[in-house]
């Protein structure tokens, strides 16, 4: 895919992540690392600037392999970095994506999450030609629960200790919001 994409809602710029983003993502990871830890596994021990500066090259690069897209989230009035959503492919002859993303915590409660999983999501399906599109959340993740009904998803199944929690060690429950051209009703 073009790494020179660029993704726009009403308030957002999304695009992919440069060497220019490193400090406003380490500071947004800095800022959420509470909340991060909820859910993500590699946020337990906090971020430096040295790996957030790897990982933005490293998803740089997968995006030029069509292995993952990452875009980093903007507001176009100031600018300012609000968090993160990607497109995963999983089964490419479908094609199929699995959508994931985090908002900096600072900023909960704007919309922001839920302007840029609807935008992808439309790219996905409009763009890309997706056959489906999904999400994946823990029972007690309210927050990405209502995105993804926000968003249109229909809650497709609850999977009991299908995953283990960010301790690495305790079966925890998944739910699975999925999408298709079918049920996607664009607002």
């Amino acid at each position: 895919m073009n790494p020179r994409l660029y993704l726009e809602t009403e308030r957002l710029t999304l695009r992919v992540p440069h060497p220019d983003d490193i400090r406003p993502v380490h500071l947004g990871i800095s800022l959420s690392i509470h909340d991060l830890a909820r859910w993500m596994p590699r946020a337990l021990k906090g971020q430096t600037q040295k790996q957030t500066r790897d990982y933005i090259y490293t998803q740089m690069a997968l995006f030029v392999q069509d292995e993952n897209y990452l875009f980093a989230c903007f507001t176009k009035d100031t600018g300012m970095f609000v968090g993160m959503t990607e497109l995963s492919p999983k089964i490419p002859r479908i094609p199929s994506y699995e959508v994931g993303y985090w908002m900096r915590s600072d900023l909960a409660g704007n919309g922001y999450a839920t302007e840029a999983v609807s935008c992808l999501t439309a790219y996905a399906l409009d763009k890309l030609k997706a056959k489906r599109v999904f999400l994946r959340c823990e029972p007690d993740n309210i927050g990405s629960q209502r995105v993804a009904e926000k968003c249109g998803y229909i809650k497709e199944a609850h999977l009991k200790n299908d995953a283990l929690s960010v301790d690495n060690v305790t079966p925890v429950d998944t739910l699975v919001y999925g999408l298709t051209p079918a049920d996607w009703n664009p607002a």
